[in-house]
């Protein structure tokens, strides 16, 4: 007597088919659970929110002889620091996702007019500076801008009230300084003395930003120039304001002390 002996059947073609076509199904279903919050959708949320924002700042200097914030006071103007405008939907930091542009800081409206207004940036994607001394969400150079944030891009809003996203470009032009002043950004070691100059004979010398009680050697009024030093790490401006018939007027120094 013969036996027939039946092996254990595999899977066909229509199976395998079948099963490959469940799994892409699935995954379509699925994807958009798990994937990564970078969406193109949300993005548009970002614009709108620093649109919101630029146009609130706007109406502040509107109140304000037509002159932007104090850095230092910046975010404080609003009633509630953490509403849902503050939330930039692919940011996980803190709640407020965007930094406010430190050289608009007490600048007049007219000191950033056409073509200034419109590559001088108001707000952008962004991060507070990890200097000591500094503003949270104020931005003093490039490194507080969060240029990878979508996707390779940020958006950012401008003194003139629009909002774009810049991609692939440097962003140095966005902070163009007014004409009516001669701009430096340094970046410096405490206790090292710095040099600054001015061409105006008649020229007032002030530490308008940072601590002033920390810098010592500031130029006496009148004075072309001098040497300062900085005793603690910090942002600081020092500015020298001469006769508004010169021009420039104003001679700025931005200083990173670290």
């Amino acid at each position: 007597m013969r036996y027939k002996i039946s092996m254990p059947r595999g899977f066909g073609v229509v199976e395998a088919i079948i099963v490959a076509a469940a799994v892409v199904i699935l995954a379509v279903i699925l994807y958009p659970i798990f994937a990564p919050r970078h969406h193109p959708s949300m993005q548009p949320q970002c614009m709108t929110n620093q649109r919101q924002i630029a146009i609130a700042f706007s109406m502040y200097t509107q109140e304000h002889d037509e002159t932007f914030p104090d850095a230092s006071i910046a975010w404080t103007l609003f009633k509630n620091e953490n509403a849902p405008v503050y939330r930039c939907p692919d940011y996980r930091g803190a709640v407020n996702g965007y930094v406010f542009n430190a050289r608009v800081s007490k600048r007049k409206l007219s000191d950033l007019s056409y073509p200034i207004s419109t590559t001088c940036f108001l707000t952008a994607d962004g991060k507070s500076s990890e200097i000591p001394g500094t503003y949270a969400n104020v931005a003093y150079d490039q490194t507080n801008i969060d240029t990878q944030r979508h996707k390779g891009s940020f958006y950012s809003s401008f003194v003139d009230g629009h909002v774009e996203m810049i991609n692939n470009r440097e962003i140095i032009t966005t902070w163009l300084p007014a004409k009516s002043q001669q701009y430096t950004s340094l970046t410096c070691t405490a206790g090292v003395a710095q040099p600054v100059t001015t061409t105006h004979a008649s020229a007032t010398w002030a530490v308008t930003s940072g601590v002033a009680d920390n810098v010592s050697g500031l130029p006496a009024a009148d004075m072309l120039g001098g040497d300062v030093t900085f005793t603690k790490a910090g942002m600081y401006t020092i500015t020298a304001t001469g006769s508004a018939a010169v021009e420039p007027p104003t001679t700025v120094y931005e200083f990173k002390v670290k």
